[in-house]
């Protein structure tokens, strides 16, 4: 299914300076879209400024989790 709306020109008089106007729509998305994801770095010790080997440290830690997390595709048979 395709759908598309275009709005090319608005004419209308508005009787103040200043108008607040939306334009609101409902977009279904796929199921087989990926999620999307947001990293937040939370520093291990609250009130420290951050450096650049903090934020290494804690992006190596996130990699690192995330390998833990993850599964191998010859573990998973036939369903691979």
């Amino acid at each position: 299914m395709i759908t598309g709306l275009l709005v090319d020109e608005w004419v209308e008089i508005v009787p103040n300076d200043s108008e607040i106007t939306a334009l609101v729509f409902q977009f279904d998305v796929s199921d087989s879209s990926v999620p999307q994801s947001v990293l937040i770095a939370v520093s291990s010790v609250p009130g420290q400024d951050w450096t650049a080997e903090t934020l290494r440290r804690v992006l190596m830690e996130t990699l690192d989790l995330a390998k833990l997390r993850a599964v191998d595709t010859g573990s998973l048979g036939a369903v691979a």
